[in-house]
């Protein structure tokens, strides 16, 4: 039984922990904890917590049990590397997604631009922004539409021309997904003028209709003025 195995040492009581949060006995999962069971264990096959194993079997109060509790929502597991809410991403679950992101952009700046989280993100940068890699933070920004959050970013030191591994930079990012207050920020950041006629939207919408009226000679100019602008789907 569960209570006895409380008694003996730590790793039984990560053991007792597993199977009462894996089988919805919070009171006993409780007492397993108090008797110093690690809530984070990655018990599971291929390395995955308790947390992870309450998403995967769509189990809401155990998740939100394990939060109350302190389970760390940025863990990531050991087979895909990605924490409990992108493995709610994973199985389509998107309430459950953003209640753990919001538990997670507490303490991840990662997490926090993600939710969309400004006040966590300029939080966490205060904190320490050297521990953070602040171009992978502003390329998901861009990606994700937080003109804001870029702002900040770029702020606090975030290189505004590094790539990814496919060569793109945050403004590729941004062009690519249409978010285009985001692509705007990031030129005015390069100190181009992007007021009025000259915001990305506005080329957009002088493209699309010199697309749409065969207008080459117009075309011509807007592409060799700037090369960058396209329509691209925002589904991209």
């Amino acid at each position: 039984p569960a209570k006895a195995i409380l008694t003996k040492e730590e790793a039984q009581a990560d053991v007792a922990f597993w199977w009462a949060a894996t089988h919805d006995q919070h009171e006993t999962a409780a007492m397993a904890l108090d008797h110093g069971a690690d809530i984070n264990a990655k018990m599971g096959i291929g390395g995955h917590s308790a947390l992870h194993a309450a998403v995967r079997d769509r189990r809401i109060e155990t998740v939100q049990f394990l939060i109350a509790k302190g389970a760390d929502a940025n863990l990531r597991d050991e087979t895909f590397r990605s924490p409990a809410w992108g493995w709610a991403d994973h199985f389509g679950l998107a309430v459950l997604k953003t209640y753990l992101l919001d538990a997670a952009s507490e303490t991840d700046l990662y997490a926090a631009v993600l939710h969309d989280a400004p006040d966590r993100v300029s939080r966490l940068l205060n904190l320490d922004h050297e521990q953070w890699n602040l171009e992978r933070a502003l390329r998901s920004a861009a990606g994700q539409g937080r003109p804001e959050i870029i702002e900040m970013l770029l702020q606090a030191g975030a290189d505004p021309h590094a790539r990814d591994g496919g060569g793109r930079s945050p403004e590729d990012l941004a062009v690519a997904r249409s978010r285009y207050e985001s692509v705007d920020v990031l030129r005015k950041w390069r100190g181009l003028d992007v007021s009025g006629d000259s915001s990305y939207l506005a080329r957009v919408d002088r493209l699309d209709g010199a697309l749409g009226a065969d207008d080459l000679s117009t075309l011509r100019s807007l592409l060799s003025l700037d090369p960058a602008v396209v329509h691209s789907d925002p589904s991209e």
